[in-house]
């Protein structure tokens, strides 16, 4: 999912995404955004400028410039890791871990993903959502929600304080 769809990287405001890590290697360099992961699956290592450290699910997001060279070296045999890229300066984003949750954002897109099969109820509507499903609201918006829910916030930066 990216906002505007379809552009060259140069025209990017924001991009989430799942992503496998099956063998190590380098992340691509995305300049002029920032980078937050969360895994999903598994553990790995990341290692690179101001970062050397093992990372999975218990740990939550982390959070780096694109441009910064970042080498992931996977622990387990199955990475799995949720990527949310905003344009810096232009774009922020959140990435946080649900145990349950009453979210109230304003003038957000808020994408809700499960980690498993789950219910999520938004202003007295219920939506099914199976493992990785992604439900996507925009403005203000009241949700309850159980455990195994990540929440992703993108936001304007030039609003963010209005």
């Amino acid at each position: 999912l990216e906002e505007p769809p379809g552009v060259s990287l140069d025209g990017l405001d924001w991009r989430i995404s799942v992503a496998d890590i099956d063998t190590s290697g380098p992340f691509s360099l995305f300049p002029g955004m920032t980078r937050h992961l969360l895994v999903l699956t598994g553990r790995v290592r990341f290692s690179g400028q101001h970062i050397e450290a093992e990372f999975g699910m218990d740990n939550g997001p982390i959070t780096f410039p694109g441009d910064v060279a970042i080498t992931a070296t996977p622990i387990t045999t199955s990475v799995r890791v949720l990527n949310v890229m905003a344009r810096t300066g232009r774009f922020g984003g959140t990435v946080q871990q649900s145990s349950s949750c009453e979210l109230r954002p304003v003038n957000h897109l808020t994408i809700f993903v499960a980690l498993k099969p789950l219910m999520i109820t938004v202003e007295e509507k219920s939506y099914p959502l199976a493992s990785e499903d992604g439900l996507i609201f925009t403005g203000p918006t009241i949700a309850q929600c159980g455990p195994d829910l990540v929440l992703v916030n993108i936001f304007d930066v030039s609003q963010a304080c209005r």
